[in-house]
């Protein structure tokens, strides 16, 4: 009889030993994991303020055309350029218009290369003629934090 509980005992034992192998075993899994886990996630943040920075470096100029009040009976056409970045200044803007015939510009003036700040607008006056396009290329190019830039737009001059 002693012998038996010796055995049930040394099962037992045994038992207790696997189930404790068995925990650490899932404790060393799962810490790894979790240190995997952290990796990912601090490359992640690291990615984030990466772009982040780049964002605040780029400006982002828009050009539109718009009517403004004037003292006369009609309102006066202006170009506008936006740069709609919120931190980065658009250094060197200047403004092409490709498709106006023999240079032709419908800016009444020429004060490029501009500069233009953070959320800030532009306005210079235009004029358009009878036979300009309803919608006309306006091509933009800036120096910023993050490099040069060239974009056209097809502006509504309407």
């Amino acid at each position: 009889m002693n012998v038996m509980l010796g055995t049930i005992s040394d099962v037992v034992s045994v038992v207790s030993v696997l189930i404790s192998a068995a925990a650490f075993g899932f404790a060393v899994y799962t810490w790894r994991r979790q240190s995997e886990v952290q990796g990912h996630l601090a490359a992640i943040e690291q990615d984030r303020r990466a772009e982040e920075l780049a964002l605040r470096a780029k400006a982002d100029v828009v050009p539109s055309f718009a009517r403004r009040p004037s003292s006369g009976q009609r309102p006066r056409e202006v170009l506008v350029l936006w740069n709609r970045g919120l931190q980065a200044v658009a250094n060197e803007v200047m403004v092409e218009f490709p498709t106006m015939e023999g240079d032709r510009s419908p800016l009444l003036d020429n004060p490029f290369p501009v500069r233009i700040g953070p959320d800030q607008r532009i306005e210079l006056p235009v004029a358009f003629v009878y036979g300009d396009p309803s919608v006309l290329p306006v091509r933009v190019t800036w120096m910023d934090g993050a490099g040069h830039h060239d974009q056209t737009f097809d502006v509504s001059t309407r």
